[in-house]
């Protein structure tokens, strides 16, 4: 009798487990090794569920990893919060059906293991991908690959990116749990037959392959960038209430970075870049604005520089990126095209407001999007550029590396979220 409800707690213990070992693997803890584990204790909870349980159980791990994960989104209360770390859960749990769809396609079947690794395989990486597009163009946040950054993994990412990097995880996952599946258990014959280790020896050597997989040599000319780190006045959304402030933040440090290199402190750089909304004002309608940006420009001896700022096309407001030199504005401005859900649009906002009335208040304009793949030239070199959100996307700074950038720029603004894990979890 006491075998039923140890039975029965076991795969949510284990649903709770694999939730806090995929948590662990991003910052602040930042284990890589423990997504391996939790894939495995999530699979194991998995095993020999109906449909129904394993999307319960699915749920129950991934609320678990978006609770905390997500906490930073707080700055907008608890119900944005809440609401966020509940949606992410419910759809990364539709793993939990795929998980035993595979199981029950592939059972008795001659390649029944080697099939099973794929599908399972394939079933995390399609959840991964319908987060990363719904709702409102998705949430990457979580995703497997982003927590091998500091682990042997992330060497396949330069082969097929995250997804492949999130792949190599999963049958690593498989092959841990399919290794503690063959260990001798008490009342069994001592040793372990070769056969059976075969499989799961196989899959654990996927970490040792990654060192295959090394990123292309490059071969240009060098160049030396200096990323200008100005600062807020304040945290939270309190950070940018203040005109000209933030402005002025990144003058005075571009001002200290010019004299540092005029007293051979700090080498000449051939690249100057202000992060995403450095300024709050449009140059081309606010001269005190232009007049400090002109004083950047002059600081740096005429030297344009990439700058972000919110500025008006026609009647919109975008979160731009542009090169600023002795003449104002140079070249194309490229607007970001993935907005933040709710944090430069409001999607459907006659609901929004509704379940959450201070959704307007929060969230008083709406920026919209561009359309420009982002390549600029700065200095004579073609980068590719992106706005912050967007560095959780593959197809947009894909897109502006084939269109000729030869070095990726990704400027950010998470003064917003202060001193959370945010920050980290996005580098």
């Amino acid at each position: 009798m006491p075998e039923r409800p140890l039975s029965a707690w076991r795969p949510l213990a284990l649903s709770v487990l694999a939730g806090l070992a995929l948590l662990a693997a991003f910052p602040p803890v930042g284990l890589w090794w423990a997504a391996p584990v939790g894939m495995a204790a999530l699979f194991a909870a998995l095993r020999r569920q109906s449909v129904r349980r394993a999307m319960g159980y699915g749920f129950v791990c991934y609320l678990v990893v978006f609770l905390p994960l997500l906490e930073w989104t707080r700055f907008l209360g608890p119900v944005p919060w809440l609401l966020l770390a509940v949606l992410q859960a419910a759809i990364a749990a539709l793993l939990g059906p795929l998980v035993v769809a595979v199981e029950r396609a592939v059972a008795g079947r001659r390649w029944g293991p080697a099939l099973r690794v794929v599908g399972l395989v394939g079933a995390v990486i399609a959840v991964e991908a319908v987060r990363a597009r719904l709702p409102f163009g998705g949430l990457t946040w979580g995703r497997l690959g982003f927590g091998q950054s500091e682990g042997p993994l992330l060497s396949w990412a330069a082969l097929g990116g995250a997804p492949l990097v999130g792949a190599a995880v999963t049958v690593t996952g498989i092959g841990l749990l399919e290794t503690v599946c063959r260990l001798p258990r008490r009342g069994t014959a001592r040793g372990l037959a070769p056969r059976p280790l075969a499989l799961p020896a196989a899959l654990l050597f996927v970490p040792a392959l990654a060192a295959l997989a090394v990123p292309t040599p490059v071969d240009g000319r060098p160049v030396q960038v200096a990323a200008v780190q100005g600062n807020v006045p304040g945290q939270g959304l309190a950070a940018f209430t203040e005109d000209l402030v933030v402005l002025d933040n990144h003058l005075r440090q571009t001002e200290q970075l010019a004299a540092d290199v005029a007293a051979g402190r700090t080498p000449r750089p051939d690249l100057v870049i202000w992060p995403e909304n450095a300024s709050d004002q449009d140059p081309r309608r606010s001269p005190p604005t232009a007049e400090r940006l002109d004083a950047a420009v002059e600081a740096l001896g005429g030297q344009p520089f990439l700058f972000g700022a919110i500025l008006r096309d026609g009647e919109r407001s975008i979160n731009a990126l542009a090169i600023y030199g002795p003449g104002g504005i140079e070249g194309p401005v490229y607007a970001k095209r993935h907005l933040v859900p709710f944090g430069e649009y409001l999607p459907l906002p006659s609901l929004a407001e509704r379940v959450y009335p201070a959704a307007r208040t929060l969230l008083p304009r709406d920026y919209s999007p561009g359309s420009m793949v982002g390549l600029l030239e700065l200095g004579g070199v073609p980068i590719a550029v992106g706005s912050c959100f967007e560095v959780a996307f593959d197809d947009l700074p894909r897109a502006a590396v084939r269109a000729g950038g030869q070095l990726l720029v990704l400027p950010s603004n998470n003064a917003s979220f202060g001193r959370s894990s945010q920050s980290a979890q996005q580098l």
